[in-house]
């Protein structure tokens, strides 16, 4: 119950300092992460371990909100991230149809069975970049149909890596 003083460095924004409050520590993806309030964004962040620089305990206390849930925070994200929640629709065709028909990857997730055999998969998600990564791992056996944005930021990603392949 104790404020603590980070020096962060993520991916996105590079090295920072900030003022956390600390809620859990989870371990998802292989990697274990802080979740606490960070005064700095003034919401609930996810922090990544290994990207904790410094960690300093600072003589400020904190309540949690009591309200606070770990499975909550993660409800609508497709494993860790968070972002504005989107509803995304697929189509799954050849071999990628018996990946998703074998379970569940999401608890949002429906599942439609098509004539020709392929699979309309509709998801409500929170963040494109995690989901993005999943699709993009079936390659030609999946087809972005919705929303037409991050349809366009798939094919801006694949025109990209054939531009790189190219050579």
């Amino acid at each position: 119950r104790r404020t603590v003083g980070l020096d962060y460095e993520s991916v996105e924004s590079g090295k920072s300092s900030r003022d956390v409050d600390p809620y859990a520590l989870v371990f998802k993806r292989h990697s274990w992460y802080l979740l606490g309030f960070c005064h700095y964004r003034q919401e609930t962040r996810t922090f990544r371990l290994n990207r904790i620089k410094k960690v300093t305990l600072t003589d400020r206390n904190f309540e949690r909100k009591s309200d606070f849930s770990v499975e909550e925070f993660f409800r609508d994200s497709w494993e860790i991230y968070q972002g504005k929640l989107i509803e995304v629709k697929l189509r799954f065709f050849g071999k990628a149809v018996k990946v998703i028909e074998s379970g569940p990857h999401h608890p949002s997730e429906t599942v439609t069975k098509e004539k020709d055999g392929s699979l309309l998969y509709t998801i409500k998600v929170k963040g494109m970049e995690e989901i993005s990564r999943w699709i993009l791992g079936f390659g030609e056996m999946v087809e972005v149909l919705e929303p037409v944005d991050f349809r366009e930021n798939i094919k801006d990603t694949i025109q990209k890596m054939q531009k790189l392949y190219s050579d």
